[in-house]
């Protein structure tokens, strides 16, 4: 009976727990994601440090990778990989920055959202004559301490409740944050 051995070596390199990141980091650069929404990004009021576009693709990355609140950016934000990927702005960065967003801004990227969806189903599928939509709605569990825009749903938990419109290759083409008990930035 032959016995099995593994041989343990040793490694400087830093290793990432948000590795399937890079897959979706490019993702947004294949489908060019900048271009459909910078045009509603808040402008940047100085010279130096994070862009906009930066300030919104972190959040992005940050709900990709699970973040719950903004103070999950200073914990997981030094993070090698997601360091590397959004150059990591501080809570109190995203914060301000989301705050600069005009009821205007958020409706006319919600319209955009659709128009993206579709043109990447079409690269997924050029030859498409119908396809299926599903509406869903979700309560998504909380446990941050500075969540804002919680209820509680219908299991009876804090959370964020949120209506999507989904394809059946899960692309999304409208999604709406239902307001909570307090208000919420999107």
């Amino acid at each position: 009976m032959n016995k099995l051995s593994f041989n343990y070596t040793s490694n400087a390199k830093s290793i990432s727990s948000f590795a399937g990141l890079k897959i979706y980091d490019d993702l947004i650069h294949k489908f060019d994601i900048r271009k459909f929404f910078g045009p509603f990004l808040p402008k940047k009021k100085r010279v130096v440090g994070h862009t906009s576009w930066n300030k919104f693709y972190t959040p992005i990355m940050g709900f990709i990778a699970g973040f719950e609140c903004l103070d999950d950016f200073d914990f997981h934000g030094q993070d090698p990989l997601f360091l590397k990927l959004t150059n990591s702005p501080s809570s109190t960065i995203l914060g301000k920055f989301l705050k600069f967003f005009t009821q205007r801004d958020v409706e006319q990227m919600q319209e955009m959202l659709p128009k993206h969806a579709l043109k990447m189903r079409m690269n997924l599928t050029p030859n498409l004559k119908k396809f299926t939509m599903k509406i869903d709605a979700s309560d998504h569990l909380q446990h941050g301490l500075k969540s804002k825009g919680m209820t509680f749903g219908y299991k009876k938990f804090r959370c964020l409740s949120s209506q999507m419109i989904f394809d059946d290759k899960g692309l999304c083409y409208g999604f709406k944050l239902r307001s909570g008990n307090t208000h919420s930035w999107f």
